[in-house]
């Protein structure tokens, strides 16, 4: 099975704070309580204060994680949204997700890309051709590369009428703000089908 790209870099701040903010916070309520707790046996009150400071970052970090969505949670929502568009056949919502600049490759990001009709007609022929009974996203994770993209990484099992049995796939979206403020799918990337790897004989 051809290995998927290797996903950019994402800041620790964004990665432990916004996007999983739970981690850090447990460690440092945790702190915070073994402080206060140390203060109390030794009967050192300013020390018990001390351990208001971890206690009050915990805070912080669980409210940024919460108030704040980065690029990389948006390109995860949207890209939930697109499959669920796709399996209940729904061709106009899968493509008011699509930037009017979307491209389609297959095999590799690389790969010579494909337009927005093109895509377009591939969904109607999806549709037409299959009848998808079921599907799994078995993997997504988003990558904001800055606050205005992100990359996601997806990974479905889909089970089609008359199909032997469930087959996956893997896939790579670029997402990108549009100047409406609206996020949507630049393009797409078919990395594989079932154990092998995409290539143009499926969009055939």
């Amino acid at each position: 099975m051809p290995p998927m790209p290797d996903p950019p870099h994402v800041g620790l701040f964004t990665k432990y704070v916004l996007e999983n903010p739970y981690p850090p916070a447990a460690l440092l309520a945790a702190l915070a309580v073994v402080m206060a707790w140390a203060a109390l046996r030794d009967g050192r009150l300013g020390r018990l204060k001390a351990a208001g400071i971890p206690a009050l970052i915990a805070v912080a970090a669980l409210a940024a994680g919460i108030l704040v969505t980065t690029a990389g949670e948006r390109g995860e929502m949207l890209a939930r949204q697109f499959v669920d568009a796709v399996v209940a056949e729904d061709v106009v919502a899968a493509s008011d997700m699509l930037s009017d600049n979307a491209t389609l490759a297959v095999g590799a990001p690389t790969n010579p890309s494909f337009n927005l009709e093109y895509i377009q007609e591939q969904l109607d022929d999806l549709i037409d051709r299959y009848e998808i009974t079921s599907n799994r996203i078995t993997s997504l994770r988003g990558y904001g590369t800055s606050s205005q993209r992100a990359e996601v990484h997806l990974a479905c099992r889909t089970e089609v009428a008359d199909g032997w049995s469930p087959t996956p796939s893997r896939w790579v979206l670029e997402v990108e703000r549009q100047e409406d403020g609206s996020w949507k799918i630049a393009r797409i990337t078919w990395i594989s089908i079932g154990s092998r790897g995409a290539n143009m004989q499926w969009l055939r």
